[in-house]
């Protein structure tokens, strides 16, 4: 599937495959990429979590707290061989763009043609990342490429993370 990370710009029913999220730890972070990615505008103020809107009752709208968006793909953990959802920061997005970019790196397709180390540091607002490309060019495996295939995309997840936060604000009928 073709896939363009340089677009960077600064259900009640939930899916089956939701369960299974990646947490970047400090350090390394061995990863595949194996989907495009789907927005995840997110709250980090007094309300933590999901944006659904103002229109829909969101805590964070009502606040005035502007969401961030964050980027979910699905992708191999190295460290566990295991296929999870992970939630990108801007600056992962924008590094995986220039690599794009770079004729030394560039790909358009998932699952990426390697491997990337995401390292992480610090917590909080002083979290940093530095993304690091594999000089391997390997395809994932037909065991990995089976099971990530039955998954479900990453923008039904995001709508059914939208869906669920509303039925759990009353069903989005705010009247302000």
């Amino acid at each position: 599937m073709k896939v363009n990370f340089r677009k960077f710009k600064e259900s009640e029913e939930t899916p089956r495959s939701t369960k299974n999220w990646m947490k970047l730890s400090d350090g390394n972070n061995r990863i595949r990429i194996m989907s495009d990615t789907a927005v995840l505008a997110k709250h980090w103020g007094d309300y933590k979590g999901v944006c659904v809107g103002r229109k829909n009752g969101c805590p964070g709208c009502l606040e005035n707290d502007l969401p961030k968006a964050k980027y979910v793909a699905w992708v191999i953990d190295r460290g566990d061989a295991q296929i999870k959802l992970l939630e990108m920061a801007n600056s992962v997005m924008r590094a995986i763009g220039e690599m794009q970019e770079d004729p030394e790196w560039t790909f358009e397709e998932v699952p990426m043609p390697y491997d990337l180390n995401v390292k992480k540091s610090g917590e909080g607002l002083e979290t940093r990342y530095q993304v690091l490309g594999s000089p391997r060019r390997e395809p994932v495996t037909e065991p990995e490429y089976e099971e990530y295939s039955g998954l479900d995309s990453t923008e039904k997840i995001v709508q059914a993370l939208k869906d669920r936060k509303i039925k759990e604000l009353g069903g989005g009928n705010n009247p302000k």
